[in-house]
């Protein structure tokens, strides 16, 4: 709802609507996969085309280990809940270009989702990059971004210019 909102208010915001893109880290880099999931005409009335690129950074995109964490009995997900929110096992038939990025240091498993949407992604014919930065972990990784020469950087820039 609120990328509809931002997108039907771009015009007072100084934006650009055809050129809206989403990035987001952790939580967020599973909504930014989420927002590409999304039925733009069926559920909102906006054109399917609407996101024209995305970035996913340590998202987390297969949330069948939830059941089994210690997050469990706080958010009691069920497994109907499980499945429909994991965006590897909904992939779109088409889609903008997606860079999933996780730092080489995070742990096994986000370095495992990351590396499985993006196969998942690819194999299923849609564009993407997946870009790994050594030495990073889960917080660290968004210091590349500070960087202007840095390849994180770089990516997310080509992906808001389309």
């Amino acid at each position: 709802a609120a990328i509809a909102w931002t997108y039907a208010h771009s015009g007072e915001l100084g934006a650009d609507p055809a050129r809206f893109t989403v990035s987001g880290h952790s939580a967020g880099g599973h909504l930014t996969a989420m927002a590409l999931l999304t039925d733009w005409p069926g559920e909102y009335g906006l054109p399917a085309d609407i996101i024209k690129g995305a970035v996913a950074i340590s998202g987390l995109y297969d949330l069948g280990f939830v059941p089994y964490s210690y997050v469990q009995p706080k958010v009691q997900a069920s497994w109907d809940q499980v499945r429909r929110l994991s965006p590897l096992w909904h992939l779109p038939a088409s889609a903008p270009p997606l860079l999933v990025a996780v730092g080489g240091d995070e742990t096994d498993e986000f370095r495992r989702q990351s590396r499985d949407f993006h196969a998942a992604w690819r194999k299923a014919g849609l564009p993407g990059d997946y870009l790994e930065p050594p030495g990073k972990h889960h917080l660290t990784v968004l210091e590349e971004l500070e960087r202007s020469d840095s390849e994180l950087t770089r990516a997310l820039v080509r992906i808001a210019r389309g």
